[in-house]
């Protein structure tokens, strides 16, 4: 079972690769791995949050995600704690040298340094710290790139093991030459529970919309079609 798990993922990440270099439409791609591994994890930051990549696993999954170009990884996740404050991000390195990510965004290159429009869902599991004498957690998406700062909050299922899943919708506005220099994708915490204690995250992922899946898939079409020519 497990080694069937892995090898769809790795499937899933071929398929990203192959899109990246213009080669197959991504329609056939859903809920496909960004951050899961202790590499994957390991560029995150905020000055005013400790992060670190954990050795504490919630998925079981081995298999770098998109931030880390697939393979072989370690399973881990991101732990986080704050000091102080209700309401702060943390971020992921750079994406925007990083085709594949993008492309499992559902957003592509317009050949003069710009960015298609795109949205769809980010999807993250993860734990809680102690509440303490706090009543509200939850946790959010930022995407951060240039002249932008879009921050949004979704939906949470209780896994009924101690983990959480965050559902997040997002957008991509498009991007005109030569704004587009900086992608990140972070997340928000939003909550009062007790400071000085970790909570960690896994296994984030993203459901590109159709639209956005269907704009890129015509884009690797027509390379195609240029190839054969």
């Amino acid at each position: 079972m497990r080694s069937g798990i892995l090898y769809g993922l790795a499937r899933k990440f071929r398929a990203v690769a192959m899109i990246g270099a213009g080669l197959i439409a991504p329609y056939a791609l859903a809920d496909t791995t960004l951050f899961t591994t202790q590499q994957d994890f390991s560029g995150w930051n905020n000055s005013s949050i400790v992060t670190s990549s954990s050795a504490i696993d919630i998925d079981g999954n081995s298999t770098n995600g998109a931030a880390s170009g697939g393979g072989a990884g370690t399973p881990g996740s991101l732990q986080a704690v704050w000091s102080s404050g209700a309401f702060d991000y943390f971020y992921g390195p750079g994406e925007q040298g990083n085709a594949a990510f993008l492309a499992v965004m559902g957003t592509s290159a317009t050949g003069d340094g710009g960015f298609t429009a795109a949205s769809g869902f980010i999807k993250v599991d993860y734990t809680k710290p102690p509440p303490g004498t706090g009543n509200y957690f939850q946790l959010g998406l930022v995407l951060n790139y240039s002249n932008n700062f879009g921050q949004t909050f979704g939906t949470e299922v209780d896994n009924g093991n101690g983990t959480f899943t965050a559902t997040i919708p997002y957008t991509i506005n498009a991007v005109s030459s030569p704004q587009f220099t900086y992608f990140q994708l972070g997340l928000i915490y939003n909550s009062n529970y007790n400071t000085n204690t970790p909570f960690n995250i896994d296994n984030i992922r993203v459901v590109p919309e159709p639209a956005s899946m269907g704009l890129l898939g015509a884009g690797a079409l027509a390379s195609l079609r240029r190839r054969r020519r």
